[in-house]
C-alpha cells in the first residue's frame, strides 16, 4: 500500500455519540483501503471522542483531532489543513456511505481527470429507518459523463445543493484555490461548496446511490438555524463577491441570482414568524440588487418574491389585500363544496341503510324458508301430496 493515502476523509464531530461509531465504520469497511480519515471533534461534551478513539485504537488510519468549539467550517478545515490524500472526502458524523463509495469515486476521478465528482444520495430516517432518495440535487444535468464548466454554468446553484459529503473534491484543485469553509455555526459549507463547483474545469455526476443522509436528527445544528440565521446571508454575499472576481462570473451569474431569491425565500419560511421578519430586513439590500425581469427567473415564486421585495408599502397593503379577497374567495368556494360533500355523504348513508334494511330482509326470508322446510307440518303435507303429484305426472303421460 502506498504510503500517501488515495483519498482523506474528513469527519467533523460534534456531541454524535449515537450516531459516530456507524458513520466512520462506514468509512474504514471501505473496498478501497489506500484512506486516512481524520475525525474531527469540535468539543464534545458527551461520548463522542471516547467512541472515535476507540476505533482509532484498532485501525491506524483513524486520527482523532480535537478543537473547542467552533463548529463544522472550522473543524473541517482543521481536518484540511491534516490531510495528505489526493482527493478530500467530507463526511458529517451522522451520516454513513455505501462499502464501495469512496473506490467508485476515485475511480471516476482517476480516469476522468475531473476536479469534482458528484454522486446521488438516499435520504436515511432517524427515527424509522426509511430511506428514499434524495431528488433535489444533480437536476437537469447529464449524468456518467465528464461536464466542461460552461456545460453546467447557468444551472449550478440549481442542478447543485451547497454540501460537501455527496462530492469528492481533488485536492490540488482545493489547494490551488485556496478555498476553505467558513467559520460559521450554520450554512459554513455553502461557501466551499458553490465555489469549487463554480471554478472546476471539469466535474462528473454519477447516477449511483452512494451516500445516506440522516434527517430528523435533533441533535443536528440544521433543527435550530433560528439561532444564527444571519449566516445564511453572510455566505450569499461572500459567494456573490468571490464570483465577481472569477472569470466565470459572466456563465454563473443567473444561476447565483436566482438562487439568491430562492434561498432567502427559503430561509425566510421554515422560521418562526418573529426571526423571519429579523432576516428579511435583513435581506432588502440583497435582494434588491437583483434584477426585475420577469423572464430572467427560473421559477415564477422567486420572481413574485423579488417583486414583492420592491413594491411600495401601500402596494404592499393592496397586494395583501388582494391575498386576503382570493383567500375568501377560495374559503366560499371550499365551504360550498364541503357541503355539498355532506349531502352526498347522507345520501350514500341513506343508501348503505337501505341496502342493510333489504339485506336483513332477505336473510330473515331466508330462514324462514330453512324454518318451513324443517318443520312436521311441512313434511306431513309433502307426504300427502306426493300420491297427487305422482296422479298427475301420470296423467299427463296419457
Amino acid at each position: 500500500m502506498s504510503s500517501t493515502p488515495l483519498v482523506s476523509v474528513i469527519i467533523p464531530a460534534y456531541n454524535a455519540q449515537d450516531y459516530v461509531a456507524e458513520c466512520v465504520t462506514s468509512v474504514t469497511g471501505q473496498t478501497l483501503e489506500n484512506i486516512e480519515i481524520l475525525v474531527v471533534d469540535d468539543g464534545s461534551t458527551d461520548g463522542t471522542r471516547a467512541i472515535v478513539q476507540d476505533i482509532a485504537d484498532h485501525d491506524n488510519r483513524v486520527t482523532l483531532l480535537t478543537q473547542a468549539n467552533q463548529y463544522a467550517g472550522v473543524a473541517r478545515n482543521n481536518g484540511m489543513d491534516h490531510a495528505s490524500g489526493e482527493y478530500l472526502y467530507f463526511l458529517d458524523a451522522d451520516d454513513f456511505i455505501e462499502p464501495d463509495a469512496l473506490e467508485k469515486l476515485t475511480g471516476i476521478a482517476e480516469r476522468t481527470g475531473v476536479d469534482i465528482v458528484v454522486a446521488r444520495s438516499n435520504s436515511h430516517d432517524a427515527d424509522t429507518h426509511e430511506e428514499s432518495l434524495i431528488d433535489y440535487t444533480i437536476k437537469d444535468v447529464p449524468t456518467e459523463t465528464v461536464l466542461s464548466n460552461k456545460d453546467y454554468a447557468g444551472t449550478t446553484f440549481q442542478s447543485f445543493i451547497g454540501w460537501p459529503w455527496d462530492k469528492l473534491f481533488r485536492a490540488s484543485f482545493i489547494h490551488e484555490h485556496d478555498l476553505s469553509f467558513q467559520a460559521l455555526r450554520t450554512t459554513n459549507d455553502a461557501f466551499f461548496t458553490f465555489v469549487a463547483l463554480a471554478i472546476a474545469d471539469s466535474i462528473y455526476c454519477t447516477d449511483a446511490a452512494l451516500f445516506h443522509h440522516r434527517t430528523h436528527n435533533a441533535t443536528s445544528l440544521e433543527a435550530t438555524r433560528s439561532k444564527s440565521w444571519e449566516n445564511a446571508l453572510t455566505a450569499v454575499r461572500a459567494i456573490g463577491e468571490y464570483l465577481k472576481s472569477t472569470n466565470e462570473h459572466s456563465l454563473i451569474e443567473r444561476s447565483y441570482n436566482n438562487w439568491v431569491s430562492h434561498f432567502i425565500l427559503w430561509n425566510v419560511q421554515s422560521l418562526d414568524r418573529s426571526t423571519a421578519v429579523t432576516m428579511m430586513d435583513a435581506s432588502y439590500p440583497l435582494l434588491e440588487m437583483l434584477p426585475t425581469d420577469k423572464d430572467y427567473y427560473y421559477e415564477e415564486r422567486d420572481y413574485r418574491f423579488v417583486e414583492l421585495v420592491r413594491q411600495s408599502r401601500s402596494q404592499l397593503i393592496l397586494t395583501a389585500l388582494d391575498g386576503d379577497w382570493h383567500v375568501g374567495d377560495l374559503w366560499r368556494q371550499l365551504c360550498e363544496t364541503r357541503d355539498w360533500v355532506k349531502v352526498l355523504e347522507k345520501r350514500i348513508a341513506d343508501r348503505d341503510n337501505t341496502i342493510e334494511a333489504q339485506a336483513r330482509q332477505i336473510h330473515d326470508l331466508d330462514q324462514h324458508e330453512r324454518e318451513i322446510y324443517r318443520s312436521a307440518s311441512y313434511r306431513v303435507g309433502n307426504i300427502a301430496i306426493k300420491p297427487l303429484s305422482l296422479a298427475k305426472r301420470f296423467l299427463h303421460k296419457r
